[in-house]
């Protein structure tokens, strides 16, 4: 500070501000941000990729599921004409599913699909 008082001078006020700069120059400081910035921008160029992967699984999702969807329509309208024996059907599914489910009676999920396909609405 000046002799003139307790009021700091501009020039008092320029020579703190570049001391202050200067140590943060020293320290590594502004290196630092710019590896942060850097950073940030990886972790935003990655979530962009992750988004768009994101993006495409779901639309592969929605498409099988529409390809289902379709052929269970098909399957119910031939159920409607063509006679098929269900316990068969079932028997074939425990057959299926016996080693991926752990279950000597299969998949009970695969189990109820095929009620719900059986089920005339």
């Amino acid at each position: 500070m000046s002799d003139t008082g307790d009021k700091p001078t501009d020039e008092d006020v320029n020579e703190s501000s570049t001391a202050f700069i200067q140590t943060l120059e020293q320290s590594g400081f502004f290196d630092q941000i710019r590896s942060l910035e850097d950073n940030l921008q990886n972790i935003a160029g990655d979530l962009g990729a992750i988004g768009k992967a994101a993006t495409q699984r779901i639309e592969e999702t929605e498409s099988l599921a529409a390809h289902i969807i379709a052929i269970e329509a098909v399957l119910k309208v031939m159920l409607r004409t063509h006679e098929v024996d269900v316990e068969k059907v079932h028997e074939e599914v425990t057959k299926m599913t016996v080693g991926s489910s752990g279950s000597p009676e299969g998949s009970q999920t695969v189990h109820q699909l095929v009620g719900e396909i059986f089920t005339k609405n």
